[in-house]
């Protein structure tokens, strides 16, 4: 996922959906704007279900980070959608992504 931010000012957010008939796990890296590896995190969602979290909530070592990028696995197919956003709410941006193969 593009270029995140987490501060005290703005947030990053991740909607994952698995509409599958199967579970999935699903992780989530985060590297700073230098490459460095911040953290990682895993997670499973039922299958039918979603999870829509901030960045600072599924891997707090980015908080009062700017810049880094997220990588983002899963063992089945997902819908990502990424968005950022200023908590006095005059912002809220979707954030392009990349899929490999």
């Amino acid at each position: 996922m593009t270029p995140v931010t987490e501060n005290t000012a703005a947030y990053t957010g991740i909607s994952v959906v698995n509409s599958t008939a199967a579970p999935v796990s699903v992780t989530f890296e985060a590297f700073s704007a230098d490459g460095a590896s911040l953290g990682t995190n895993t997670i499973n969602i039922p299958n039918g279900a979603a999870n829509i979290q901030l960045l600072r909530e599924l891997i707090p070592q980015f908080i009062n980070l700017d810049g880094g990028t997220v990588k983002i696995l899963a063992s089945g197919n997902v819908r990502v959608l990424g968005f950022r956003g200023a908590f006095s709410g005059s912002e809220l941006l979707f954030l392009r992504g990349e899929t490999t193969p």
